[in-house]
């Protein structure tokens, strides 16, 4: 069985102008609403962190779970200060863990296949919440702050996907890094009953 035990960096924070002109940048999991960031951008956010995660370096060990370390810039673009696999690597029976509102829950990895199949679906999941963050514009459990790890991770195993994911306008393309299988189901569903008139929100319901 493979344990995530050792601790990686996932920090992403967005670089935001102020009235003099000078821009800061605040953790992504400490800001409660993005609206106020044109959707344009956090969709060119999006697609960098995607092209990112899906197609970066893994420096040949496909066992690994990356480091990210990123700022979102307010031309869209993204600046990589880290996107790396640790030193020194971890043995087989071992993935990284990150924080707690990106992490997957260890009971959901024990149904998964070999340690590479992990720690893909370790890197998928993130994504996952990150693309919910910068698509919906909410912040995930904004009712749980970060230390609450225990009862976010609950959520996650009791099936309660943060509020509001079924309204998106790319739903599938989240739960798709969530959970693959449930993403193939509920597009299954999806298409035998588009004919008949169903919206998409309706046949969601069912899996609420």
């Amino acid at each position: 069985m493979t344990c995530i035990t050792a601790s990686r960096l996932l920090r992403l924070r967005v670089e935001t102008a102020g009235l003099d002109g000078h821009t800061t940048a605040n953790s992504l999991l400490d800001l409660n609403d993005y609206r106020e960031i044109a959707y344009e951008t956090r969709m060119k956010w999006m697609d960098a962190i995607s092209a990112l995660f899906l197609g970066g370096n893994k420096q040949d060990n496909a066992t690994c779970v990356r480091n990210f370390d990123l700022v979102l810039k307010t031309d869209g673009t993204i600046k990589t200060l880290a996107d790396h696999c640790p030193e020194p690597a971890l043995g087989e029976d071992q993935l990284g863990v990150y924080p707690a509102k990106y992490r997957i829950p260890e009971a959901i990895l024990e149904h998964t296949g070999p340690v590479e199949d992990r720690a893909k679906r370790v890197e998928l999941f993130a994504l996952g919440c990150i693309l919910f963050q910068l698509i919906s514009g909410d912040a995930i459990f904004p009712d749980l702050g970060n230390d609450k790890d225990k009862e976010i991770q609950q959520r996650y195993v009791d099936g309660f996907f943060p509020a509001g994911v079924w309204e998106l306008d790319k739903t599938m393309r989240i739960l798709a890094c969530w959970s693959p299988d449930f993403a193939k189901e509920v597009a299954e569903v999806v298409e035998s009953r588009h004919h008949r008139g169903y919206s998409f929100a309706k046949i969601a319901s069912q899996f609420g």
